[in-house]
């Protein structure tokens, strides 16, 4: 037998789980005084702590939380109302610029040296990336910022 005295965790893993223990803590426990003590301590206090009563809500909790949520809709502003107008607006234009000069921009494509065309699709791919990283980047700053602001 040791001089020293085993740790509180242990003790505490003796009164909880003993078939798991290593035989010199169960050993030092049995034969030193101080440590079964502590160890008849800590089997009061566990045992207390199970027959111990689950803790009431003097409120009911469910009812606050239902009237803080609202269910409303949101007012139809005049600018959500302009949405749709402009949105056809626009359709129509394009559909109108296709329909008119549908032949001349075709043959506006078909004139351009296909390097040309491979420069404009990567410079726009290109950004497009940028854009999809900075997007992601500024996404991440602001729910770190919930998390931990």
């Amino acid at each position: 037998m040791t001089d020293e005295h085993i740790s509180d965790n242990d003790i505490q893993q003796y009164v909880l789980d003993k078939p798991n223990c290593t035989n010199a803590i169960i050993e030092h426990v049995d034969i030193c005084p101080s440590c079964k003590a502590k160890a008849h301590i800590y089997q009061l206090l566990f045992s207390a702590i199970k027959h111990q009563s689950k803790p009431i809500f003097e409120f009911d909790l469910a009812g606050l939380v239902l009237s803080c949520i609202t269910n409303h809709k949101p007012a139809n502003s005049k600018a959500t109302s302009l949405v749709w107008p402009f949105a056809f607006f626009g359709v129509c234009s394009i559909c109108a610029i296709g329909y008119l000069f549908g032949q001349h921009l075709i043959n506006m494509f078909l004139s351009i040296p296909s390097i040309s065309m491979y420069l404009v699709f990567t410079a726009a791919i290109t950004l497009m990336c940028f854009q999809g990283i900075e997007m992601i980047t500024k996404y991440k700053k602001k729910i770190n910022k919930l998390d931990f602001g």
